[in-house]
């Protein structure tokens, strides 16, 4: 269980968010007498903008669930107009409309940045995330494998980054694919001319001995039979390499990022294997969508982050085999700022490569 709490000065520019979780019971951290509690609330699915003042309340609780054993202080700042939001008012001009206070919801989460401190550690600002970052943060703390699954530049590389921030611990990135081989993973013994022979290290090595978060990136492209190799690793508190057996480090953390659940190529991703059961059974799955809020602010363009969300959803819905996603977005809100006609940024980042008749199916739903 958790509190969440709000200062409630008559004017304040934003909201603090802190929920400490430790063991059962949970300790909390201590109330001002400033301060007002309201109710913890566990939602089923991230909150949308209701139609009332209650309601928007609730989405603004809903807002701080967390849970495991970390500690999260959620700094909400909105420049939406509103010149206090506090649990249990608002304090806003009384001409305010119910869609200018659902509009000031959306508003914070959009602009939600998170400061993470695991473990008693000093606390680490991680700056605004994708809305299903505190979840795979949640369970990397909790010692499990966790495999990030969703379509290309959905930002899970990025997640893996800002979790090893998290937790502060060095970083690897390990792509893979079909030609990754076994000594790529594990190392192997380069032997010299005179008959000695020294052991090359891998990123995957270092990090199992000395700590650190693992992206194994790609995992659905690898062989099957060669991604085997690491399932002592994923599983056991100890593994063979080139060298011998080696102890894994208690903060070694795995993390995977696949555009499928390991089960075949598909429409779109027709370069993915099937990967072996035993693998599979040895991580969690978490669903990694678009998340176009998020998207939105690293572009820094709204309306053509818009524009793009729009496309995308149309090609999806009309199942085309064409990824229009979030790097379509910021790559043509770059190509805008520096110049180029909104013309141009859409051909260079959505239409070169499309078929005609995919290019006029989707230009006649969306326009």
């Amino acid at each position: 269980g958790w509190r969440l709490f709000t200062a409630t000065p008559n004017i304040v520019d934003r909201v603090n968010h802190t929920a400490v979780c430790k063991g059962t019971p949970a300790h909390y951290v201590p109330v001002p007498d400033t301060a007002r509690l309201i109710d913890p609330v566990v939602p089923a699915d991230p909150p949308v903008p209701s139609a009332d003042v209650a309601g928007i309340l609730a989405d603004l609780a809903d807002l701080a669930r967390l849970q495991g054993e970390i500690q999260i202080t959620r700094k909400i700042a909105t420049d939406a107009g509103a010149t206090a939001i506090d649990a249990h008012r608002i304090a806003i001009d009384a001409s305010a409309t119910v869609d200018k206070l659902s509009e000031l919801v959306t508003g914070l989460d959009q602009s939600r940045s998170l400061t993470v401190s695991v473990n008693g550690r000093e606390p680490v600002e991680v700056g605004r995330q994708h809305q299903t970052f505190e979840t795979v943060l949640r369970m990397t703390v909790a010692g499990l494998n966790v495999q990030m699954v969703g379509p290309a530049g959905s930002g899970k590389s990025r997640a893996g980054r800002s979790i090893a921030q998290a937790l502060d611990l060095p970083f690897y990135a390990i792509p893979l694919g079909p030609q990754t081989s076994k000594s790529d993973l594990v190392g192997f013994t380069a032997f010299s001319t005179d008959g000695s022979g020294h052991y090359i290290r891998t990123l995957l090595r270092q990090a199992f001995e000395h700590g650190g978060v693992v992206l194994l990136d790609e995992l659905d492209a690898a062989n099957p039979g060669v991604l085997t190799i690491i399932n002592d690793m994923l599983a056991n508190d100890d593994a063979g390499f080139a060298d011998g057996m080696v102890g894994r480090h208690k903060d070694c953390h795995f993390l995977g990022a696949a555009n499928t659940y390991g089960l075949g190529a598909d429409r779109l991703y027709v370069g993915r294997a099937q990967l072996d059961a035993a693998t599979l059974d040895r991580w969690v799955k978490v669903p990694w969508d678009y998340d176009w809020s998020f998207t939105g602010l690293l572009a820094g363009n709204p309306e053509f982050t818009a524009r793009v969300r729009q496309l995308s959803a149309a090609a999806s819905k009309l199942a085309m085999r064409v990824v229009i996603g979030p790097r379509a977005a910021i790559h043509g809100a770059k190509l805008l700022a520096a110049g180029f006609t909104i013309e141009e940024a859409e051909v260079a980042t959505i239409w070169s490569g499309m078929s005609k008749d995919d290019a006029a199916k989707l230009r006649v739903n969306v326009g």
